[in-house]
Protein backbone atom coordinates (compact mmCIF):
# COMPACT_ATOMS: atom_id res chain seq x y z
CA UNK A 1 0.00 0.00 0.00
CA UNK A 2 1.66 3.02 -1.24
CA UNK A 3 0.44 6.60 -2.11
CA UNK A 4 -0.25 6.62 -6.12
CA UNK A 5 3.12 8.77 -7.01
CA UNK A 6 5.27 6.30 -4.87
CA UNK A 7 3.99 3.34 -6.52
CA UNK A 8 6.53 3.68 -9.61
CA UNK A 9 9.28 3.75 -7.24
CA UNK A 10 9.12 -0.39 -7.13
CA UNK A 11 7.35 -0.96 -10.19
CA UNK A 12 8.89 -3.57 -11.87
CA UNK A 13 10.16 -5.15 -8.60
CA UNK A 14 10.16 -9.03 -8.99
CA UNK A 15 9.80 -9.06 -4.99
CA UNK A 16 6.13 -7.14 -5.45
CA UNK A 17 3.47 -8.88 -6.65
CA UNK A 18 1.03 -5.53 -6.51
CA UNK A 19 0.96 -2.31 -5.52
CA UNK A 20 -2.11 -1.08 -4.23
CA UNK A 21 -2.55 2.75 -4.47
CA UNK A 22 -3.92 4.13 -1.24
CA UNK A 23 -4.49 7.78 -0.37
CA UNK A 24 -3.70 8.64 2.82
CA UNK A 25 -4.44 12.28 2.64
CA UNK A 26 -8.16 11.94 0.63
CA UNK A 27 -9.10 9.71 3.11
CA UNK A 28 -8.07 11.42 6.27
CA UNK A 29 -9.58 14.71 4.84
CA UNK A 30 -12.85 13.24 3.99
CA UNK A 31 -12.63 11.58 8.16
CA UNK A 32 -12.34 14.95 9.55
CA UNK A 33 -15.59 15.90 7.79
CA UNK A 34 -17.46 12.02 8.44
CA UNK A 35 -16.08 9.21 10.71
CA UNK A 36 -18.71 7.19 8.31
CA UNK A 37 -16.71 8.11 5.50
CA UNK A 38 -13.34 7.00 6.89
CA UNK A 39 -15.04 4.02 8.09
CA UNK A 40 -16.15 2.77 4.82
CA UNK A 41 -12.68 3.77 3.60
CA UNK A 42 -11.44 0.98 5.91
CA UNK A 43 -13.45 -1.19 4.74
CA UNK A 44 -12.79 -0.98 1.84
CA UNK A 45 -9.44 -1.41 1.90
CA UNK A 46 -9.58 -3.97 4.58
CA UNK A 47 -11.49 -6.13 2.14
CA UNK A 48 -9.53 -5.63 -0.92
CA UNK A 49 -6.58 -6.87 0.95
CA UNK A 50 -8.09 -9.51 2.21
CA UNK A 51 -9.30 -10.87 -1.05
CA UNK A 52 -5.77 -10.81 -2.65
CA UNK A 53 -4.79 -12.96 0.21
CA UNK A 54 -0.96 -11.62 0.48
CA UNK A 55 1.42 -13.51 2.49
CA UNK A 56 3.27 -10.49 3.45
CA UNK A 57 2.52 -6.66 3.43
CA UNK A 58 4.78 -3.40 3.64
CA UNK A 59 3.75 -0.98 5.55
CA UNK A 60 5.84 2.27 4.70
CA UNK A 61 3.56 4.96 6.43
CA UNK A 62 4.42 6.08 10.01
CA UNK A 63 0.63 6.14 11.18
CA UNK A 64 -1.16 2.94 13.61
CA UNK A 65 -4.12 2.86 11.48
CA UNK A 66 -2.12 1.65 8.25
CA UNK A 67 -0.89 -0.92 10.72
CA UNK A 68 -3.76 -2.13 12.10
CA UNK A 69 -5.78 -1.99 8.48
CA UNK A 70 -3.23 -4.72 7.42
CA UNK A 71 -3.18 -6.57 10.58
CA UNK A 72 -7.18 -6.21 10.17
CA UNK A 73 -7.04 -7.82 6.83
CA UNK A 74 -5.08 -10.96 7.94
CA UNK A 75 -1.71 -10.35 6.33
CA UNK A 76 0.42 -12.76 8.63
CA UNK A 77 3.30 -10.91 7.68
CA UNK A 78 3.49 -7.72 8.24
CA UNK A 79 6.84 -5.51 7.78
CA UNK A 80 7.08 -1.55 8.72
CA UNK A 81 8.36 0.71 11.03
CA UNK A 82 8.00 -0.95 14.96
CA UNK A 83 7.83 2.87 16.90
CA UNK A 84 4.98 4.33 18.36
CA UNK A 85 3.22 0.92 19.09
CA UNK A 86 3.02 -0.48 15.70
CA UNK A 87 5.30 -3.03 16.98
CA UNK A 88 2.78 -5.77 17.46
CA UNK A 89 2.82 -9.80 16.01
Amino acid sequence: MLEPFSGQVIEGCPYIDRVIPYEFKTIHTYSSRSERNRFGAYVHYRAVIRDGQYDAAFVLKRSLSSALLVWAAGVPRRIGFGTEGRAFS
